[in-house]
């Protein structure tokens, strides 16, 4: 069976943003509970695959990835009793990536 991975790819707002700077790729976020955002977000995925591999791509509001975030950041920081520093610092890096952003995609592959 192959193995399943996921990444976001983050739209940067145009209004904001007039430099017409580029959208980011990141991997999914540590701290994001996987099971929970596929539950939650089962309603916005959309089927991509073909007949080599499977994915999936679930489309988010940036209010939206901002709230999920903010909810597992909190559940990782009372079960761990604090934010790891690799975590603090990816977190910090995603959250500027995110404010930066209009649309966020999260893509769902199979790889190996």
């Amino acid at each position: 069976m192959p193995a399943r991975a996921e990444r976001l790819y983050l739209y940067p707002d145009l209004h904001l943003d007039r430099q017409s700077q580029p959208g980011r790729i990141l991997e999914f976020p540590l701290w994001w509970d996987r099971r929970e955002f596929f539950s939650r977000y089962k309603a916005r995925e959309v089927d991509c695959s073909n007949p080599v591999d499977e994915k999936s791509a679930y489309l988010m509001f940036v209010d939206d990835a901002f709230a999920f975030d903010k909810e597992c950041l909190e559940r990782t920081t009372t079960e761990l009793g604090t934010i790891p520093s690799h975590i603090r610092d990816r977190h910090a890096e995603f959250v500027d990536a995110l404010r930066r952003s209009k649309w966020v995609i999260v893509e769902s592959y199979e790889w190996g």
